[in-house]
């Protein structure tokens, strides 16, 4: 979920989001109630779902020729 709400901060991926039809303020917004806060510090845990999404952004990336995982990445993954 926090993935998907970081994607709703960067232009590139809201441009990913508009194209598919989704409004990234009003889902950010829906995500913003559901996200836990905390104190920053300290290594963030990643559910099994979120790993995946990173992988799956990770091949998207390498298949582009990016060398690197982008914030366009992040929805397409």
């Amino acid at each position: 979920m926090h993935l998907l709400w970081a994607a709703t901060q960067v232009a590139p991926a809201r441009h990913l989001l508009e194209q598919a039809g989704v409004d990234p303020d009003q889902l950010a917004g829906d995500l913003q109630d559901q996200l836990l806060t905390g104190t920053g510090t300290g290594e963030p845990a990643l559910t099994p779902a979120a790993k995946r999404a990173l992988l799956a952004a990770h091949g998207r990336s390498q298949a582009a020729g990016s060398s690197y995982i982008g914030p366009e990445h992040i929805p397409l993954g």
